[in-house]
């Protein structure tokens, strides 16, 4: 593993752990404020679960009120959010950086200033090799 290096995939760990982390907190909490809205609408007695659930599936009003019953403190449904964005964020930069595209760059420039320097000395720089040429 040496030359090779992590530090992308290290963001996209940590973007992926915070993602899960602020959407499973998001979740859990959601979830009790939700089976409460549920409870309410089952005791009502109109619907079965079933027929409930096809009814409300795709209602906007009906998936509105169960996000409005969600009875959480505005500044952590901003941090559960902050969180996500956060590390889709680190995820994605993870997953489209590349380091080591630009070292290699940084490293062939290097090694052609190297070899200007000793072509156009006088006479070879002490504590270097002898320099050969290969064709390729």
């Amino acid at each position: 593993m040496a030359g090779i290096d992590l530090r992308p995939m290290q963001l996209v760990w940590v973007g992926a752990g915070l993602t899960v982390l602020g959407g499973g907190l998001a979740f859990t909490s959601w979830v009790d404020d939700a089976s409460g809205l549920y409870r309410s609408v089952m005791a009502q007695g109109q619907m079965s679960g079933l027929d409930y659930w096809n009814e409300c599936y795709l209602r906007a009003s009906c998936l509105g009120a169960y996000f409005q019953a969600w009875r959480e403190a505005l500044v952590l449904k901003a941090a559960y959010l902050t969180c996500v964005v956060v590390g889709l964020t680190f995820a994605l930069f993870g997953w489209s950086w590349r380091p080591e595209r630009a070292y290699r760059r940084r490293a062939r420039v290097q090694a052609e200033r190297m070899e200007t320097v000793l072509n156009r000395a006088w006479k070879r720089p002490r504590g270097t090799l002898d320099p050969v040429k290969v064709e390729s």
